[in-house]
């Protein structure tokens, strides 16, 4: 019993840091994108992020990707999940993260 317990609580720490990988991975994108594009307007950030994203092997949704655009400033809303227990290709738990940056613009 003391066995499942330490292997449970060992896997939890895995899928966390994990986790929280994706979105320290995440977070270089969006700024990466950010800074790069940011003169460029919002449709070149969101495929900037889309694209870093699918390189970094993180997984997100492109609806989940929202650039808004302002005369003054950039703004990124990002929704994912990260599956913590999967069976036959179907997430069964998955943790949701979310990412908000924003860039004024000179």
């Amino acid at each position: 019993m003391l066995a499942l317990l330490v292997l449970g609580l060992s896997y939890a720490s895995y899928a966390g840091v994990l986790a929280a990988w994706s979105y320290l991975e995440l977070s270089g994108v969006v700024d990466q994108a950010l800074a790069d594009q940011a003169r460029s307007g919002a449709g070149l950030v969101r495929a900037a992020i889309i694209k870093g994203a699918q390189e970094a092997g993180v997984r997100i949704d492109g609806r989940n990707v929202v650039v808004g655009e302002t005369e003054r400033a950039l703004a990124v809303r990002l929704e994912w999940s990260w599956p913590v227990i999967a069976y036959q290709g179907r997430e069964i738990l998955e943790v949701p993260l979310s990412l908000e940056r924003s860039l004024a613009r000179p």
